[in-house]
């Protein structure tokens, strides 16, 4: 390349051919200003900032009137895959194939939109592997129709063949999926469940009583080794963000996470951010 006249490094500094330990990859590294490539932070717990923000986001779902009733696994290893960002990659490309899902419907059902808010969580299992867990809202007129595509799209992904009817079912499957109905008190169990790798030293700060507790005694949450997770260990969707929990409060009303002061300490997991919701809702469109 340097003898034809071309440079090894593009406008953006991103070298042009793999750079390896010899020789001339030293005097480029050397002479040209390269621009690194961002390292992807390693976690091996949930922090508490992570827990608080994917709490937000369950209630955020809840205020919209929205509970987020499906539950799927997804174990990339059972299906053959082990490569982290090969896995990042098809863990991503199966969030954008849920919402292509959900807009498919839409259109079928012009009268029934699907938001499809979900939370996911990556983790290390003994039995699983690496694998993703969601958790999200699918209307019940959709669920079967839905749980058959799960296991069709995950195939579909992971290049696997359909499965064999004269073949005895296999112990462990690459996609599981529940349904379990509008029970908010399912969704806040299986949450807690997915918050499992919680940092079992996390702090936070109750606002009412300015006092600090461990947050494994306020979010009952039993923590439990994940596993080393390279990239990002939690998230949520745009629709259920901050931004989205600061638009809704803005027109009902912000929502107290904390349960009521004479109450039991702890977060709330009841139907309290529902209420709130349908509660703003109404109010709001008495001033409409």
């Amino acid at each position: 390349m340097w003898r034809d006249g071309e440079d090894l490094v593009d406008r953006q500094g991103r070298p042009r051919v793999p750079l390896g330990t010899g020789l001339y990859s030293q005097r480029l590294q050397a002479w040209e200003e390269i621009r690194r490539s961002r390292a992807k932070p390693v976690s091996d717990v949930i922090t508490e900032q992570d827990f608080m923000r994917m709490y937000k986001a369950v209630a955020t779902a809840n205020m919209q009137g929205l509970i987020l009733n499906t539950f799927v696994t997804v174990s990339w290893e059972v299906g053959g895959v082990r490569d982290p960002d090969h896995i990042a990659s098809l863990h991503s490309r199966f969030l954008a194939s849920m919402q292509a899902w959900a807009n498919d419907r839409q259109k079928a059902k012009l009268d029934h939109p699907i938001p499809m808010p979900v939370i996911w969580v990556k983790e290390v299992g003994q039995h699983l592997g690496l694998h993703s867990h969601f958790l999200l809202n699918v209307p019940e007129f959709w669920n079967v129709t839905f749980r058959s595509w799960v296991a069709k799209a995950v195939r579909r992904l992971l290049e696997l063949p359909a499965p064999d009817p004269r073949q005895p079912p296999a112990k462990l499957r690459p996609s599981h999926t529940s349904w379990f109905g509008n029970d908010t008190r399912q969704q806040w169990n299986v949450f807690r469940y997915m918050m499992k790798a919680l940092d079992d030293e996390g702090t936070i700060m109750i606002e009412h009583t300015h006092r600090e507790f461990l947050l494994r005694e306020v979010s009952g949450v039993k923590p439990t080794p994940q596993g080393r997770i390279t990239g990002r260990r939690v998230g949520h969707t745009k629709n259920i963000g901050p931004a989205a929990l600061a638009r809704l409060e803005n027109d009902i009303g912000t929502a107290d996470i904390w349960g009521d002061r004479d109450q039991r300490l702890g977060l709330r997991y009841d139907e309290y951010f529902l209420r709130h919701g349908e509660l703003g809702e109404q109010l709001l469109n008495l001033r409409i």
